[in-house]
């Protein structure tokens, strides 16, 4: 399952889809989503740390 998530992110990230980069996510979780562009924000002052990352409700359910 997880190569098939990192397929989807790799592809929800390239150059043809810049303003969209969760147009590919249809069946990823919404709180996984938010993770991601928690952690992957273009301005550095709004991402997250990993600690902030790590208490994310997405790790909940693992942590």
């Amino acid at each position: 399952p997880w190569a098939q998530l990192f397929t989807v992110i790799a592809k929800g990230f390239i150059k043809e889809f810049p303003r969209e980069p969760f147009a590919l996510w249809k069946d990823i979780e919404p709180e996984f989503k938010d993770l991601v562009g928690n952690m992957t924000n273009i301005d550095s002052k709004r991402q997250i740390t990993a600690r902030k990352a790590l208490s994310h409700q997405w790790f909940a359910d693992i942590l």
